[in-house]
């Protein structure tokens, strides 16, 4: 008598093939089946026996569960988002094949040394029962996936391939005579931490992570420290708002730090170019236009809340000039970003670009035109300079900002 076995889910099973490095071609040379076959199974017809059906799933990696459903086996599984179809499968597969990643907290990224292919992100998802998942995507995509899971934003370890383990090896091997996936127990050996590397290494590293900070917005500062070595990284920690005297331990407040380059400032410059690409507008080097950082009056910020791009038409010649030097200014008043009045500022040469810029006595009139001057620690937009004031830079002009209609 014929066994009968559970129907499959072909949605599922689609999706799943949709992203396997392999054509659906090479999928069925690799196990044996004609793709004819292999097409007719996934659209429904019955074109491929119940028996070679349950091999091809165990060559897959899948095993059948409850009802219809489909789950992964252990080992490392391979697959790739490089078109929006693979994108669609990864967000129809079911959550016996792929974890809510939100809920998932181990995963690495994984880099290709010494030389790192910047056209694709390797994630190394681990998932329970000794399952792994190498999605390799391309950035754009990448990019997308963070959108949909802010987790990806913080991966917990940085580590690479292992020699002579690449991803287009690996891809080579699997099926040849064994599963499409391979084996869990081989895992460790494909991949090792970062540990000590040569400095070219090392600097190659910094300079991948730091483009990784501004392209992808991955926080890997606690990525970067590895086996008593620190790979340098390009950036300061944003963490702290105050800088330490080594000599005395004593807090120094950045109001009395003076045009002094601090890791605040290194930081806030990286913060404005994040800011700056986040502007989802093509042309932000180019020469009609500038990108001026937006910061709040209220309460004392290192770095900008926003940026706000604007060209030579609506500044004029010599104002872009200073934006372009990094000497414009948004202020406003209130915390919300959608309303209230921004105060556009032309900051006294030398200004630091970090929240805490330096002040002068000098450069204010006694009338005619609006300052933004520090008056007792705090910082404020006036047409009367009082005694004491601190210059900080001149209003030059003045918007509303109207909220949002929803």
């Amino acid at each position: 008598m014929a066994r009968h076995s559970p129907p499959l889910p072909l949605d599922t099973l689609r999706a799943f093939f949709t992203l396997s490095h392999l054509s659906l071609s090479e999928m069925a040379r690799r196990f044996g089946l004609s793709r004819s076959n292999l097409m007719g199974l996934l659209s429904g017809l019955s074109t491929v026996g119940s028996d070679k059906v349950d091999q091809l799933l165990a060559w897959s990696g899948l095993e059948r569960r409850s009802g219809a459903e489909l789950g992964l086996l252990p080992g490392l599984h391979l697959w790739q988002i490089s078109s929006a179809r693979e994108m669609e499968a990864l967000f129809e597969l079911p959550s016996t094949l792929l974890p809510d990643p939100s809920t998932v907290t181990d995963f690495d990224l994984i880099l290709d040394l010494p030389l790192i292919d910047e056209s694709r992100v390797h994630l190394l998802i681990h998932l329970p029962e000794d399952r792994h998942i190498l999605l390799s995507s391309r950035p754009d995509f990448f990019r997308l996936l963070q959108d949909r899971w802010p987790v990806l934003n913080r991966p917990q370890h940085l580590q690479c391939f292992r020699p002579p383990h690449t991803l287009p090896g690996l891809v080579a091997v699997s099926g040849r005579g064994s599963p499409l996936f391979l084996p869990s127990a081989s895992v460790p050996s494909m991949f090792s931490p970062i540990g000590p590397v040569s400095s070219s290494v090392a600097t190659h590293v910094a300079d991948w992570a730091t483009r990784a900070r501004q392209h992808l917005h991955l926080d890997l500062e606690h990525c970067l420290s590895v086996d008593d070595q620190v790979i340098p990284s390009n950036s300061a920690s944003c963490t702290s708002f105050l800088d330490m005297d080594a000599a005395s331990e004593k807090p120094v407040s950045r109001f009395d730090a003076g045009n002094t380059p601090t890791p605040v400032d290194a930081t806030c410059t990286q913060t404005r170019q994040l800011l700056t690409r986040r502007l989802d507008v093509g042309g932000g080097a180019h020469r009609e236009i500038c990108d001026i950082p937006l910061f709040l009056l209220e309460g004392k910020h290192d770095y900008p809340s926003g940026m706000i791009r604007m060209d030579r038409a609506f500044l004029g010649p010599e104002r872009l000039a200073l934006g372009k030097a990094q000497r414009l200014r948004f202020y406003q008043q209130s915390p919300e970003s959608t309303e209230g009045v921004r105060w556009l500022v032309v900051m006294a040469a030398g200004s630091p670009p970090c929240g805490h810029p330096g002040s002068s006595r000098d450069g204010m009139s006694p009338r005619g035109c609006r300052y933004l001057v520090r008056r007792e620690g705090h910082l404020h937009i006036t047409d009367t300079p009082e005694e004491g004031d601190s210059w900080i830079g001149t209003v030059v002009g003045r918007f509303e900002a109207f909220p949002l209609l929803t």
